[in-house]
């Protein structure tokens, strides 16, 4: 059941029940000057009776009853942490962490991700109050150092293996950050060691996209219908992977030309899926093998702004439709072997096909089609494309472009499809050079005429005559 805060003068309050060292129910009633940290401080509560977890909570309880009273009890002391390695921290941390940001489950297992393969390794066996700002400069020097492992490392020799990017760099200081700020509020540390200005410095890499006429040509190029209508949604209507894959027939309205936008999938971990609370969650999949360790999902769109209605032209409400007769067809050839998921774009039995199948379908067709290295983009750059397509074709209107893309906000866009086309620049420089000097008049070229020398032509070159004599009436007429 929800806390349910109530503002008494000038405090944020409210009540809950915990079990005491006996397992008997007691009530809490706690007492905030700021509704921000009541809400969290009940949200935390909230997931830790979600979890059964009652011993945390009553090492909460008798915290906050601690620090209110000046005095510790026998329940919890601070220096009961002061005394504990990293790891016992850090694991407790991302879970209540990861329920108190509402982090997705793919994000919560890049979180987990970070942590096992880049930071417990150092600071594991670590005593929490022990670790200074010097120790935090060692660590990201080390890690900067460090080699990239998996798909970059193969068949290479150690010096060709690159080391990590700042982008993972910042991943993990962005994990750190908010870990040790939340280690000395709970008395794991009595200093906060990372300062602001201990983030690593790194350039991000622009994402690649495709020009009007390069989304053209491969549109009347790519022969297989499902990764032609995912292109052509992707493209038309800003979408992300996820939603393109995810999009649903029942949300799909041909007659006023639109469809609704209000679900992504997704490949997540089955251990972090389990470990958060699932009320983002729409459909799990059935696994294909009984002993993965990842499962595909149905979720609800990344933010709020994402759950959108798409509008249709008349050309995709065509494909659309033949794509909807070509279910159809499967549906009775498959029988009761079709998986009904009511999904656009689906493997011919129904099944759901992984965002990432789509995007090497993608980028097989383009190396088939000659596209260069340096061009080939991914479902994610279609979307990128649409954007910057749509930002010029609406002179830069960023309202309307981020509706259509569902972006949460101006900013959004503005850092990350800042890119200005050569051939913009071009227009600029000549609106300038005309603006500032005034339109230049072209200066006329005469040249000196000699009669006698035409004359001798045309009597040496009889057809240039004819030639000139048949264009005489054009030219009275035109004088």
């Amino acid at each position: 059941m929800a806390i349910s805060i109530k503002q008494r003068g000038k405090k944020y309050t409210f009540t809950f029940y915990y079990k005491d060292e006996n397992g008997i129910n007691r009530q809490q009633y706690e007492a905030y000057s700021n509704l921000d940290k009541a809400d969290e401080r009940a949200k935390m509560i909230e997931f830790l009776k979600w979890k059964n977890d009652d011993k945390t909570l009553l090492q909460l309880v008798n915290e906050y009853n601690a620090n209110k009273a000046g005095t510790k009890t026998k329940h919890y002391s601070k220096n009961d942490n002061m005394c504990k390695t990293f790891s016992e921290f850090i694991w407790a941390w991302a879970q209540r962490h990861a329920h108190k940001v509402r982090m997705k489950p793919s994000s919560y297992a890049g979180l987990k991700r970070n942590i096992r393969n880049h930071i417990e390794p150092y600071f594991g066996k670590m005593i929490v109050s022990k670790i200074t700002p010097e120790t935090i400069e060692d660590f990201f020097f080390q890690l900067s150092q460090k080699k990239c492992r998996g798909a970059k490392s193969y068949k290479k020799s150690e010096d060709q293996i690159p080391t990590l990017k700042g982008s993972s760099l910042m991943k993990v200081f962005n994990i750190i950050r908010p870990a040790f700020r939340d280690a000395e509020t709970w008395g794991y540390t009595k200093r906060n060691p990372i300062s602001s200005d201990q983030a690593p410095a790194y350039k991000y890499a622009k994402r690649k996209f495709w020009k009007k006429e390069q989304v053209q040509h491969a549109l009347k190029k790519i022969n297989d219908p499902v990764l032609h209508l995912a292109v052509h949604l992707a493209f038309m209507c800003n979408m992300r992977p996820g939603e393109v894959v995810g999009t649903d027939t029942e949300g799909i309205d041909l007659a006023n030309k639109y469809f609704q936008i209000s679900q992504t999938l997704q490949r997540v971990e089955t251990e972090a899926l389990e470990e958060l609370a699932q009320d983002d969650i729409i459909r799990i999949f059935p696994k294909k093998k009984p002993d993965a360790k990842t499962v595909m999902i149905l979720k609800k769109p990344k933010t709020e702004k994402s759950e959108r209605k798409g509008f249709l032209n008349m050309k995709l409400c065509e494909e659309i439709e033949k794509r909807l007769q070509q279910i159809e067809q499967d549906k009775r050839y498959y029988g009761k072997d079709y998986h009904d998921y009511g999904l656009l774009l689906c493997f011919p039995n129904g099944d759901p096909i992984e965002p990432r199948t789509m995007d090497k379908r993608f980028k097989k067709w383009q190396k088939s089609d000659g596209v260069s290295a340096e061009d080939i983009i991914d479902m994610q750059g279609l979307r990128k494309s649409a954007t910057m397509y749509k930002l010029r074709l609406t002179n830069y209107d960023v309202q309307v472009v981020g509706g259509e893309g569902g972006q949460t906000s101006a900013t959004t866009i503005l850092d990350h499809y800042d890119e200005v086309l050569e051939e913009d620049r071009r227009k600029l420089s000549i609106q300038v050079e005309n603006d500032f000097y005034g339109r230049l008049e072209q200066k006329r070229v005469t040249e000196d005429f000699d009669l006698r020398r035409l004359f001798k032509e045309l009597v040496e070159q009889p057809d240039l005559a004819k030639k000139l004599y048949a264009c005489l009436p054009v030219l009275q007429k035109a004088t």
